[in-house]
């Protein structure tokens, strides 16, 4: 059975991830870059993989911390509450069962507050160059570059802010679940021109 996948624009890396799961989202809307647009059909079956492909299945090693981690917190983010009772019970089929759910939320929220003016600043240079990413999509990913570097360093500092949230055991549940359950099914294919996050849920 074909599961959706979720296409997200990415900033941070110039790159396709690929991440397949067992717990959909539903209900997203969708622009072209940016906020989640779902198709169908498992696409990183359907192709070759490119020289460059990093794929989690064979080396998760290789899955940066950044790429695994903000996949884990945009899946928590945004929920709406009739989903509660969804994550609960994901969490409990999971290594994430002995970790609150809200504590997770409170972290996936903190994240997003802090992403969302750099996001904005992408947007903002994708919408002033629409013809220029048609035509030399590099100069683009130039301008790009200090905001891509100025995300992943905000994912990192999530990251060592975890415990704070969850507490230092629950941290390290985390990391184990995604050590487990992310990096395995992602894969990161080299991308020559404007970077998409493709995606199932965790």
């Amino acid at each position: 059975m074909r599961k959706p996948i979720i296409r997200l624009a990415s900033i941070a890396f110039s790159a396709a991830v690929v991440l397949s799961g067992t717990l959909t989202r539903k209900g997203a809307g969708h622009e072209k870059h940016g906020t989640p647009r779902v198709t169908t059909g498992n696409e990183s079956q359907t192709s070759e993989d490119p020289p460059g492909t990093i794929d989690g299945s064979l080396t998760p090693q290789l899955i940066p911390d950044v790429v695994a981690y903000e996949l884990f917190l945009n899946f928590f983010s945004n929920r709406a509450p009739n989903e509660r009772a969804k994550l609960q019970a994901y969490c409990k089929q999971t290594g994430l069962a002995g970790v609150d759910l809200d504590s997770i939320f409170a972290v996936a929220n903190y994240y997003q507050q802090q992403v969302a003016p750099i996001n904005a600043r992408a947007q903002a240079i994708r919408e002033s160059n629409r013809g220029s990413m048609m035509q030399d999509p590099m100069i683009v990913k130039a301008q790009l570059a200090p905001i891509a570097a100025e995300k992943a360093a905000l994912v990192q500092e999530v990251i060592a802010k975890i415990p704070n949230f969850v507490g230092t055991g629950r941290a390290l549940a985390i990391r184990q679940h995604i050590d487990d359950r992310i990096r395995p099914h992602t894969k990161i294919v080299p991308d020559s021109g404007m970077s998409q996050t493709q995606t199932q849920t965790p």
